[in-house]
């Protein structure tokens, strides 16, 4: 099952993807961050140095039209309006 991880630089998503890259029915497509976009997953995590993802800029819209899954590891309080867009897309 194809998946993506919109906040995969904090904590949460830090654990989501390595509980998922050793997982034999999950395959991550896609890595979002609202920070360090633009960059190599690997570049500060070196736990995860044969990851060559590059992390994307959280686009609701983009990430709606390929995977099958998504995780949202974003804090609300922060984040709400990330929230708000995910919740109004009809995700395929």
């Amino acid at each position: 099952m194809n998946v993506s991880i919109v906040g995969a630089t904090g904590y949460g998503g830090m654990e989501l993807i390595r509980f998922l890259n050793n997982h034999p029915q999950f395959k991550i497509k896609s890595l979002h961050t609202s920070s360090q976009f633009g960059r190599n997953l690997s570049e500060e995590n070196a736990h995860l140095m044969h990851m060559e993802d590059t992390l994307e800029e959280i686009d609701p819209e983009a990430i709606a039209k390929n995977p099958i899954l998504y995780f949202l590891q974003l804090l609300l309080v922060f984040h709400r309006n990330w929230f708000r867009n995910f919740l109004t897309l009809t995700l395929k």
